[in-house]
């Protein structure tokens, strides 16, 4: 059969959607899964070998998304399921002939209006109980599928080792503090606009230094710190205490041991480093959907006032521990080294 998913939207949108395309790999072995994407989740998408092809939308005029239809008609699909919950995807869905169509909606009036010709519609925001993992599973079992915690998107480690690696003490167990954008309130802003409405994180590098002591003191660890696309002021403070190691690789020294501070890292580069960490420490984001594959232990610093909202991205995660943002001393009294 032929899959048709639609995720035109970021990258740990798909996170979510990915078990659901393992799951349909494993129960149908002659299944072929496309994927409608962004150029936000392009790059991820065309490197993932359980997906057999891609369309990106990125169409602004009425002809070139007419054109785009056009395309998506040809390929005649078996199987299709709006998982972004987008108008745009909706609508190009109900235009696209196939056995059976799955709509995953976030609007109570879309649910009640496409549940009266489509029998597979499920409403899916911060209104309901169930969580997205729940619904997802229930998009499964739609094609008479299930979902298992097996059907991890990603490897279950990557075999190979980049450079930086050689450096670590593979005696201890990593400590992954990931210092993106979300963490400065007023850089992040600057990208998306929303973001000035979020509690700030008074944050500095004496603070991080504290907190590597009481880790070293209380454990067998190495702090790793990972940096995001945004260039932010606390990381040109670690930087300017640090020297260079190589390439994109800096150290802090300590009393108790080195903390190693990793510029810019890639995508996949960043898929090795959680995989083979212990502890992920970050403001919600994609991220947190691939330590969560892996096992780690998750602290997830997320906005006190959206608790719903994240409660049922993360319901089914386990060594999941929300934080509220506020400052980073305090975050870090939360946080438990003694696993």
């Amino acid at each position: 059969m032929k899959y048709l998913i639609f995720r035109n939207d970021r990258i740990g949108d798909f996170f979510i959607t990915a078990p659901l395309i393992k799951a349909i790999k494993r129960q149908d072995r002659n299944s072929e899964v496309f994927i409608v994407c962004s150029n936000k989740n392009l790059e991820l998408i065309k490197k993932i070998e359980y997906i057999d092809g891609y369309f990106l939308f990125n169409k602004k005029n009425l002809l070139d998304r007419v054109k785009f239809l056009l395309l998506l008609r040809k390929k005649k699909f078996d199987r299709i399921i709006v998982s972004d919950k987008k108008n745009r995807s909706i609508f190009l869905s109900f235009f696209l002939e196939s056995k059976e169509k799955i709509f995953n909606v976030s609007k109570n009036f879309q649910y009640k209006l496409i549940k009266i010709f489509y029998n597979n519609v499920f409403l899916d925001n911060d209104s309901v109980k169930e969580g997205t993992y729940e619904i997802l599973k229930r998009n499964a079992e739609c094609f008479g599928y299930d979902i298992l915690r097996d059907d991890n998107f990603l490897p279950n480690k990557f075999h190979s080792e980049s450079s930086f690696f050689s450096f670590f003490d593979k005696s201890k167990n990593k400590i992954l503090l990931h210092l993106d954008e979300k963490w400065h309130t007023e850089e992040y802003s600057v990208a998306y606009k929303k973001a000035k409405k979020l509690t700030t994180i008074p944050l500095s590098s004496k603070d991080i230094l504290n907190f590597a002591e009481r880790t070293y003191a209380e454990g067998n660890y190495e702090m790793i710190i990972s940096t995001g696309a945004i260039k932010t002021s606390i990381i040109e403070e670690l930087k300017n205490i640090s020297e260079l190691v190589k390439d994109n690789l800096y150290r802090i020294k300590t009393s108790r041991g080195s903390i190693y501070l990793v510029i810019n890292l890639d995508l996949f580069n960043m898929f090795e480093l959680i995989s083979k960490s212990k502890i992920f420490i970050s403001c919600h984001g994609a991220f947190t959907h691939v330590a969560s594959n892996y096992g780690l232990f998750i602290y997830d610093i997320i906005e006190g006032e959206k608790l719903a909202h994240y409660s049922r991205i993360t319901k089914h995660m386990s060594h999941y521990k929300s934080i509220y943002r506020k400052d980073f001393s305090s975050i870090s009294e939360e946080i438990n080294l003694k696993l």
